[in-house]
């Protein structure tokens, strides 16, 4: 049974019984062992005893599917919406923060990437520096901006997520796990 791989990607499955894992709740999703990216994440269907543990998996197993954020989560799919990656936006920036407009392309004197992130950072600053001048949250500014802030509602991508998720029965435990424990009749695994 073929179905968008995106659908799965990435909920972890559990070891003991193949269910869906909950990387929401408090003491789960993202964390760093020893510099390795990974989640950790508990079953949410909890059907054998093993299933009450805490488990986790490395994100370098797929990079671009274990993600920190539940693609299924409402609040995943209202940040995809209000826009897209800011990377396109590092040089504009940059500009403002020199006197010369042929600075930035220059070549740094000294190679590698402590010079970028020191840049970056120092840019990024002196952008939450305007925002903050901006809302009032520091001193008094002539240009405050005074409009309430609104919600961004996650819109169709969340509702076509829940239910191609349902669709092809992938909140229900799958894989060899579950075959083990008798909660499939099969070994079937969604291939995408």
């Amino acid at each position: 049974m073929a179905y968008p791989s995106r659908s799965e990607s990435m909920i972890p499955r559990c070891r003991h019984c193949g269910g869906p894992g909950d990387i929401e709740s408090a003491g789960l999703g993202f964390y760093k062992a020893r510099g390795n990216p990974r989640l950790r994440f508990r079953c949410m269907l909890r059907n054998t005893p093993g299933c009450d543990s805490i488990q986790s998996i490395s994100c370098s197993k797929e990079w671009r599917l274990v993600v920190p954020m539940s693609r299924h989560s409402k609040t995943y799919h209202s940040l995809r919406k209000c826009g897209k990656t800011s990377e396109r936006i590092f040089r504009h920036w940059a500009r403002p923060l020199f006197s010369r407009r042929q600075q930035h392309r220059q070549p740094p004197k000294r190679p590698g990437l402590a010079w970028q992130n020191l840049r970056s950072s120092a840019a990024l600053l002196l952008e939450w520096f305007r925002l903050s001048l901006r809302r009032g949250w520091l001193g008094s500014h002539r240009n405050q901006n005074l409009e309430p802030a609104y919600e961004i509602k996650p819109g169709d991508s969340y509702d076509a997520t829940i239910n191609t998720r349902r669709k092809y029965e992938l909140d229900l435990p799958y894989g060899e796990a579950a075959f083990k424990c008798g909660l499939r009749a099969s070994r079937w695994r969604p291939s995408g």
